[in-house]
């Protein structure tokens, strides 16, 4: 008879158990590879939100006079596309690879500060689900008409 090897736990950077694939081990990680990747997998599917209004915009452009969007819903999805690929896609894709590979790079065993690393991640999170809410106030008619403006400029 022989006995499986007994193995340790997997411990996060400060030294606590953390289950491997769970998904509380997920989203409280201290492992620059772990918050990296949820980076990264977090723009990848608001790429595929904001994908969907570039859809609809190009729906929209498909023939003249189309009636598919109104231009005030047109004017809001092209503004949150646009700033959506920036703010909530292509940077923070880019802050996510450069998470996962650069303590890599240098040979580090870890990076600095990683449990605010991770709560970066989640008010990244956090912005981009407000974001659309903003963008809706913002673009609203009633509140950029000229009663509620008190002047030029």
């Amino acid at each position: 008879m022989t006995l499986a090897p007994h193995t340790e736990p997997q411990r996060d950077d400060a030294g606590r158990p953390v289950p491997p694939g769970s998904w509380l081990g997920w989203i409280s990680t201290t492992d620059h590879k772990r918050i990296g990747l949820l980076t990264v997998g977090t723009a990848l599917v608001l790429l595929l939100v904001d994908g969907v209004f570039a859809l609809l915009l190009r729906a929209q452009l498909a023939q003249p006079e189309e009636g598919f969007l109104s231009p005030h819903l047109y004017d809001q999805l092209f503004t949150m596309h646009g700033s959506g690929m920036i703010y909530t896609v292509m940077t923070p894709f880019a802050i996510g690879m450069g998470v996962y590979l650069v303590p890599l790079q240098i040979g580090a065993p870890g990076i600095a500060l990683p449990w605010l690393t991770l709560l970066g991640h989640w008010l990244y999170v956090l912005g981009a689900l407000t974001m659309p809410a903003g963008f809706s106030w913002a673009c609203c008619r009633s509140a950029s008409r000229p009663r509620r403006s008190p002047g030029r400029g």
